[in-house]
């Protein structure tokens, strides 16, 4: 009799648990945005904005401006000002776990800033051949770099145009050794990139049809099974966008879709849109509770609140 008692149990608390977490992906909109929040338009003096990076000792964000050559800084209180003239045709930015801003280049190199503000290159080969266009990067808790290499820096967005030296327009993991390793080169022009929470998933865009894919992350930090993640929707007249992506502290998904920033649960499934009036390129939390959103979209930065909020970098 016990026995049946105790199994009974263990059944009821396991089914409760699958409840629970079933429960946990069904989010909607109002658990992510507060009421009637909408989108702050905080400057429109920019080319084309993309990278933003919250640094939390400065409490501010940076972001790229590519086309104009210039990294930005945006400070809640202090507004707008030129962080680094010139960029070398930065995009994305993270920051490593020793505080080091690590940037993707249209120069075709990935480069890390230190604390005094030296600039070094950490990677810009693989196979002894140049890298295309390093885009976008998300670092891992072990501190290695993942990054995503499409070609817009050989086609007009970068210093010069070139032809493509890699076979494959690849995801690479740059080892804190700084070995370089190829984990794919399976999407036909791979551009964001985010780990799930518990990192064994990484999210990646693919700008050729504008879809969310992912990958599951073996233990030893290569890349596998390869799927659809989640068929981003495009707005009348517009063309697909599969650019920046980040996660919230749930495991919520966003990307920069044609008509502002689509979210998505871990399932897959739409929840809704934070809607702008142009196609959106990237995003990054901020602020000391990491809520703020700040997007960069075209010509413009806009911040917005959220609820859940994302990870912090530290």
């Amino acid at each position: 009799m016990f026995l049946r008692l105790l199994i009974l149990s263990f059944c009821l608390v396991s089914l409760i648990s699958c409840q629970h977490s079933a429960m946990q992906s069904q989010y909607t909109l109002k658990d992510i945005l507060p009421e009637n929040a909408q989108p702050k338009m905080v400057s429109d003096q920019f080319k084309f904005t993309e990278g933003p990076l919250w640094l939390p000792k400065e409490e501010m964000w940076i972001f790229s401006d590519i086309p104009g050559n210039k990294i930005y800084q945006y400070h809640q209180e202090k507004g707008v000002a030129v962080f680094r003239d010139p960029s070398n045709f930065t995009n994305g930015h993270a920051l490593d776990w020793d505080g080091n801003i690590v940037s993707a280049q249209h120069d075709r190199t990935v480069t890390r800033t230190k604390a005094d503000g030296t600039v070094e290159v950490i990677a810009d080969k693989y196979n002894g051949k140049k890298l295309n266009s390093p885009n976008d990067l998300a670092i891992s808790q072990k501190g290695d770099i993942y990054f995503s290499d499409p070609h817009y820096g050989l086609i007009g967005y970068g210093p010069v145009k070139a032809e493509e030296e890699q076979p494959v327009r690849g995801i690479y993991r740059l080892r804190k050794d700084g070995s370089v390793e190829l984990l794919s080169g399976e999407l036909k022009i791979p551009n964001g990139i985010a780990f799930s929470p518990k990192e064994d998933i990484v999210y990646v865009t693919n700008n050729e049809d504008g879809n969310v894919y992912c990958f599951d992350v073996q233990a030893d930090g290569t890349l596998k099974n390869l799927r659809l993640f989640a068929k981003q929707p495009v707005r009348e007249g517009r063309t697909p966008v599969g650019d920046g992506i980040r996660i919230d502290k749930a495991g919520n998904i966003y990307a920069a879709s044609s008509g502002g920033i689509s979210i998505y649960n871990v399932e897959g499934k739409f929840i809704g849109e934070i809607s702008l009036p142009e196609s959106a390129s990237n995003l990054a939390w901020g602020g000391k509770d990491y809520k703020i959103l700040l997007i960069t979209a075209q010509n413009k930065i806009y911040t917005i609140p959220t609820l859940i909020g994302g990870i912090s970098a530290k």
